[in-house]
């Protein structure tokens, strides 16, 4: 028996081939399909309907990954779901290497077909190539169209597969809308709300002045939020403290802005945020973002 080195013809030319590996309950059986055979003509391929015994030709199937009689892996030669039914035309199945079939698809139609006529080599064979869903054959009488039959995996849609698991919409195929607990119990997922994920679209400027220093003070009332810019004033002598209302200029500084320093708070309300300062009068200047 002749062995074949596929490793040795990977390279970035032909790489390794991948297979489909969706799951079996996937299955889909196609049956009798319009199958159009073509053939080399000026160079280019052309339908071949009527064309003489002995031509060359090849038909493109709507899917690839034709699988194996027992649909449990990808087709070969000696083992397949593929048929022709009752064609007249084709009625041996042949091997093409697959190192040869995969460099092919960068030949030019002509050198295809001659390809293949190396292997093709007595009317009535055809070789299928369950990868690419691609069919060759020399004929054994005047070409016609023919119905093929076949079963692929087809990719998984609807309840359990890709269309519901890879969703924003989604987690674990369970729809959540966002700023809520999803409704299953089995997925403890919390997402941030709509208003949250937008781009901020207002701008309100302000100031803080802590008139009693160790005295903290809310930057200001009730302002819904996306993120706040707080800096220092540069007229400060002394050092000002962000945080929360326990913030304090001896025991619980927190964040510590000297003149000109500034840092940038994500934060839902402006009254959230508190500031204290070492000098009485000094504070800060921000920009809330909502």
């Amino acid at each position: 028996m002749k062995m074949f080195n596929h490793q040795a013809d990977v390279n970035e030319v032909t790489p390794m081939p991948v297979d489909r590996v969706d799951d079996a309950s996937t299955v889909t059986a196609v049956a009798a399909e319009a199958l159009t055979w073509f053939f080399v003509d000026s160079l280019v391929w052309a339908s071949a309907t009527g064309e003489a015994a002995g031509t060359i030709v090849t038909g493109k199937l709507d899917f690839s990954g034709q699988l194996n009689s027992m649909t449990s892996s990808l087709g070969s030669t000696y083992d397949t779901s593929f048929s022709l039914g009752a064609a007249t035309r084709f009625d041996s199945r042949v091997e093409i290497p697959e190192e040869i079939v995969s460099k092919m698809q960068f030949m030019s139609p002509t050198d295809q077909a001659a390809t293949a006529g190396d292997y093709l080599t007595t009317n009535g064979e055809y070789y299928v190539d369950h990868r690419r869903g691609q069919v060759w054959g020399i004929a054994k009488a005047i070409v016609a169209n023919d119905a093929a039959s076949y079963s692929y995996g087809a990719p998984v849609v609807g309840s359990g597969g890709p269309t519901s698991n890879v969703n924003l919409d989604k987690v674990g195929g369970t729809a959540v809308t966002l700023g809520q607990k999803a409704a299953a119990a089995s997925i403890p997922v919390t997402i941030a709300s709509d208003s949250a994920l937008e781009t901020p679209t207002t701008l309100t400027g302000g100031a803080k002045d802590v008139t009693t220093g160790g005295t903290a003070e809310a930057l200001g009332t009730t302002l819904a939020t996306k993120s706040i810019y707080i800096r220092a004033k540069s007229a400060n002598t002394n050092d000002v403290y962000v945080g929360d209302s326990t913030v304090d200029k001896t025991t619980s500084q927190q964040i510590i802005l000297s003149a000109n320093d500034s840092v940038t708070l994500d934060i839902s309300n402006r009254m959230t945020v508190y500031v204290d300062a070492h000098t009485n009068g000094e504070g800060v200047d921000y920009l809330a973002m909502s």
